[in-house]
Order: C-alpha cells, then structure tokens, then sequence
C-alpha cells in the first residue's frame, strides 16, 4: 500500500514479505522499499500548465549508501487526469564509507565517486497511486577496497541503469 500527497510525493509505501523468504530476496527487497519514493513525480508548489519545467532535489539510500538526485521535470502533456512528463537526472554520491555485503572477513569498502546521468519520461495519474514511468541511466562509480596488511584496491564501474514501471 502507498499514499502519495497532492505534489506527487510518495508519504508513505509498506509490503509485508512473506515469512520464509530467501534472506537474500528479502534484503534485496527491503532495501528496494526506501528506494521507491525516487519513482514517484514530485509536482511543484505553484500551479502549472503543458511545457512547465520544475527541479527537485532529493536524498536516497542506493545500494547501502546516501545518493543525491537532482531531476528537471517537464510537463509535456495533461489528458483527464493523467500528467505526461520527460526529465533529465543526475545521481552523485561523495567519498564516504559504505557497508557492501558479502565483503571478505576485514575487508572495508570506501566509495570514492558515484556520477550517473540519464532521462526519464512517464505519466502519473493525477487521482490515483497509477504511473508508468522509463528511464535510462549511465555513467561511473569507483570504491575502494583495503584489508590488513594487503594493498588497496581500487574498483571501478560502469553502470547502465534501465528501470520501468508499468502496471500490473
């Protein structure tokens, strides 16, 4: 279940997961829960009208760590009550200390950098939970690894990123 306030922000989402679950999926699945408020279209505070541009700034926990978002919506269409809109991201993260799972027994991880650009387009229903939503995202992340006693390691990714919503 979810509510969603009237500038699209996402208040509230809960699933309850089943008991049994693989500890993996249910990692998996609870981290996915605090990333889903990034899905939703945040509407600006002003009334706005077909070609409107607005940017919202927003903080995530991806992938066990803080990553801040700035997307630049624009609103290419209103049909009833259904928002159709494009818009431009970008992700980064700054050096900091992450916790990554199944690291080797004294083994931290550092990441350095984390720069992903993309776009995005979608429609939301303006009286209802209901949203479609593409986006493609790329760009790099570099972590370092150190352990006791052996030199650091320095891992660099390229990532590409394709997420879409559609409903059920």
């Amino acid at each position: 279940s979810g509510r969603i306030t009237e500038f699209g922000e996402l208040s509230a989402f809960r699933y309850d997961l089943p008991d049994g679950i693989d500890p993996g999926v249910r990692t998996t699945l609870e981290r996915t829960r605090s990333e889903l408020d990034a899905l939703a279209l945040p509407l600006p505070s002003d009334p706005v009208g077909v070609g409107a541009r607005w940017r919202a700034t927003t903080t995530s926990r991806i992938g066990g760590f803080p990553l801040r978002q700035e997307i630049t919506y624009e609103l290419t269409g209103i049909e009833g009550s259904t928002a159709t809109y494009t818009a431009e991201a970008r992700q980064y993260a700054e050096d900091q200390e992450v916790a990554l799972d199944d690291l080797p027994e004294g083994t931290t991880a550092r990441l350095v950098s984390s720069r992903v650009e993309g776009s995005a387009s979608g429609t939301m229903d303006l009286t209802s939970v209901a949203a479609t939503a593409r986006s493609t995202l790329a760009g790099t992340q570099v972590i370092d690894l150190q352990r006791s006693g052996e030199p650091d390691r320095r891992l660099t990714q390229e990532l590409g990123i394709t997420v879409v919503v559609e409903p059920a």
